[in-house]
């Protein structure tokens, strides 16, 4: 979806140099050089640098979209081998992490993961070992003066449609003259495919 807005209205993206993620440092050195775009649709991680965002991308609104945390967590866990050969169940890995014996970077990659991203704080500034609710209330009161003071926009997964009238009305977009590309036909051309091949063998 953006990027179909950001081509159609002839904005200049911020890609990756090199590889399909930015490299330590590359948005900041890209920045101090004097590069400036309008927008960018990658992940930036492992955290926010806004100093150096916001001197690349001048005024720049933070989107990000919210996956239902459960599904999002043993997703992730399936998906990331290091941590599911060392911990085999995602049981042992919540055990290990209510032991505080799991790394800070696995850490705050599976616990409060989007609230550490935007909050734009180092690994040592984990939100994953929190163990009380007056801690948890104030780091969360922290991270929401942050969100607004950098115009961060949450969008829901499971609500997409609404988040995207949300996003198109804070954006000042007009959702009707974006143009999208129906990719129905493709899609039922690979499943054909898919099943000549089946037939085949």
């Amino acid at each position: 979806f953006l990027n179909t807005v950001g081509y159609q209205k002839g904005l200049s993206m911020l890609h990756p140099l090199e590889k399909g993620w930015f490299a330590k440092d590359e948005v900041k050195r890209r920045g101090e050089a004097g590069a400036r775009f309008d927008m960018s649709y990658r992940h930036l991680s492992p955290q926010l640098e806004y100093a150096s965002m916001d001197r690349a991308l001048p005024n720049a609104r933070y989107i990000s979209i919210l996956r239902e945390p459960v599904s999002r967590f043993v997703s992730l866990f399936n998906f990331v081998g290091t941590v599911r050969d060392k911990y085999r169940t995602a049981e042992r890995f919540v055990g290990a992490l209510r032991a505080g014996q799991v790394p800070l970077q696995d850490a705050n990659s599976f616990c409060n993961n989007m609230a550490w991203v935007v909050s734009g704080q180092g690994p040592s500034d984990t939100l994953a070992y929190i163990d009380t609710d007056a801690a948890a209330d104030e780091a969360f009161a922290r991270i929401l003066v942050t969100l607004r003071e950098h115009n961060v926009v949450m969008l829901m997964n499971d609500r997409m449609e609404e988040s995207l009238v949300l996003l198109g009305h804070l954006m000042q977009w007009d959702l009707s003259s974006v143009r999208f590309k129906d990719m129905t036909e493709r899609v039922q051309s690979q499943k054909k495919y898919q099943v000549r091949l089946q037939e085949q063998d």
